[in-house]
């Protein structure tokens, strides 16, 4: 069975390519950018940004 190179990286068996992969580190970012206060609110902040 052929599994995808994200799959591969996900499971730590070492793919052809290494998946690039974002995340957001910044709790004021994610505030700045959702409009959501993420101290106050830390998981609709994060699903809108997702919607986007």
């Amino acid at each position: 069975m052929q599994y995808s190179d994200k799959y591969l990286a996900y499971m730590g068996l070492a793919p052809q390519r290494i998946p690039h992969w974002e995340y957001w580190s910044c709790p004021n970012a994610e505030t700045y950018l959702t409009g959501i206060d993420y101290y106050e609110h830390p998981g609709p902040g994060l699903l809108a940004g997702l919607d986007t």
